[in-house]
């Protein structure tokens, strides 16, 4: 009897471990996207800081990620604040699926577009791309037809002045442009993508999103969280010396409401912490402010983050 005991408890222990040993996930785009390579920045230092198994699970896109962290299958996500405050709103795509679970953990950094075409192409600004061949649709993706929609408001114009040509995703913008079906795509700047993409279409260069008194109005009618702003022009980063508008908007790492306190916090820290680690592998983090890590973006802070922020006089916005 003795014996038996002695196994059952081993047999016991060692599946107890084995539950304990179990993998996080954390959610993003499919692999070779701009989240997919923000997750793995963000797991990578946070396992070597805390001792995680921290593993990036890519969908096909973000919208499907946030309902596997709606429900807790999934343990943590990035996405942009447009497609939080959707899902948490039930708006937009998500009008059937509204997401209350969803809460921030930290903002990493805004995330700014620019539509890209080929060096040569005579245009400098969005406005003078009419009659060009435009990726369309993107139904895969909670934002992109809105942030296209934008941009091309901005310039004065609607999709009926260009050429639709449609794609599912963002990732699929930048591949139909490669394959030669489209004259302009979208870039994050500062992104390594704009350097790989020049090895296979030849010279680049990002285009000013036109910009007058009218147009923060235009690009905020879509959604608050969508702002134009200005960025030094690089010849090597951007394919231009001269300074251009870009479309922006944050960035989130968000989880469950229900996620271990623990857990959040050692996410937090790997915030606060990792910026310049991080940036090693995705350059955007090098514009990742400590102080704006809990900045106010219409979505709750998990209250396990709001401690370790405030704990860490990192200012928080009241709830």
């Amino acid at each position: 009897m003795m014996r038996y005991l002695t196994l059952l408890s081993t047999v016991i222990a060692l599946t107890t471990g084995a539950a304990a040993a179990e993998p996080l996930s954390f959610g993003t785009a499919r692999a070779g996207s701009s989240t997919y390579s923000m997750g793995l920045a963000i797991t990578k230092f946070a396992n070597k800081r805390f001792g995680l198994d921290l593993r990036v699970v890519p969908q096909k896109a973000v919208t499907q990620a946030l309902p596997l962290v709606d429900s807790g299958e999934t343990n943590f996500g990035v996405a942009s604040a447009i497609e939080l405050s959707l899902a948490r709103s039930g708006s937009g795509l998500f009008k059937s699926n509204k997401m209350e679970n969803l809460v921030a953990v930290g903002t990493l950094f805004p995330f700014k577009i620019a539509p890209v075409v080929k060096r040569d192409v005579a245009a400098d600004t969005l406005a003078g791309t009419k009659g060009m061949r435009y990726p369309y649709g993107l139904h895969s993706t909670s934002t992109g037809e809105m942030i296209w929609t934008s941009m091309i408001e901005a310039a004065g114009m609607t999709y009926d002045d260009v050429k639709k040509v449609p794609v599912a995703t963002f990732t699929d913008v930048r591949k139909a442009m490669v394959a030669g079906r489209t004259d302009v795509a979208q870039m994050v700047v500062g992104s390594a993508k704009f350097e790989e993409m020049e090895r296979k279409v030849g010279p680049l260069k990002l285009l000013s999103i036109d910009r007058t008194e009218k147009t923060d109005a235009v690009v905020q009618s879509h959604n608050a969280a969508l702002r134009i702003t200005t960025v030094k022009g690089d010849l090597k980063k951007h394919g231009r010396a001269t300074d251009f508008n870009v479309l922006e908007y944050d960035y989130m790492l968000y989880t469950n409401r229900n996620t271990p306190d623990d857990l959040v916090r050692k996410l937090a820290a790997s915030l606060a912490e990792g910026a310049a680690d991080m940036a090693k592998s995705f350059p955007a983090f090098n514009n990742m402010k400590r102080s704006n890590l809990a900045a106010p973006v219409g979505l709750p802070y998990h209250p396990a983050a709001r401690a370790y922020y405030t704990e860490n006089a990192i200012e928080v916005p009241a709830e």
